[in-house]
């Protein structure tokens, strides 16, 4: 489980959660060959071409995450999201967590930690009544914008 977001005035605000349900390693110059059908077209376009030109012999490493057809222990990844009804914008919701899993003073920053299943899980569950709790919801796809000539 993989936690992205941002530090606030009011503390750490909660972006996407990424289940990892699993990767494979590539080389830059490959890009373009080696992750097609495993991302969407845009995404390919925007991103297959600058790896690619940077350092063509860098091994990177493509994640993928767990749905909720196909979850990993129970876990799924997701975005936070107002409900469209609502017809305004939200805030991203406030998340704590112990300090084991990351530092919510950072601006930027990670922690590497390698837990037990139980414990993702329960991190995951806190996390998911975190979000239900500031009125959101969990969004576990979103369709790709049309691709536009600049």
């Amino acid at each position: 489980m993989i936690a992205f977001g941002s530090k606030k005035r009011h503390g750490w605000v909660l972006d996407t959660v990424l289940v990892v349900a699993d990767s494979f390693d590539y080389l830059a110059a490959d890009t373009h060959t080696a992750v097609e059908g495993h991302v969407p077209d845009v995404s390919l376009h925007v991103t297959g071409g600058p790896l690619a030109e940077n350092d063509a012999t860098e091994t990177l490493r493509l994640y993928r995450g767990a749905t909720p057809d196909d979850p990993v222990d129970g876990m799924f990844s997701f975005f936070p999201a107002g409900l469209a009804e609502d017809n305004i914008g939200f805030e991203r919701p406030s998340i704590e967590l112990p300090g084991h899993c990351f530092t919510p003073t950072l601006a930027q920053g990670y922690k590497k930690n390698h837990l037990p299943p139980e414990t993702l899980s329960e991190l995951w569950h806190s996390t998911v009544e975190q979000v239900h709790d500031a009125g959101l919801v969990l969004v576990t796809h979103a369709s790709m914008p049309e691709h536009r000539q600049s």
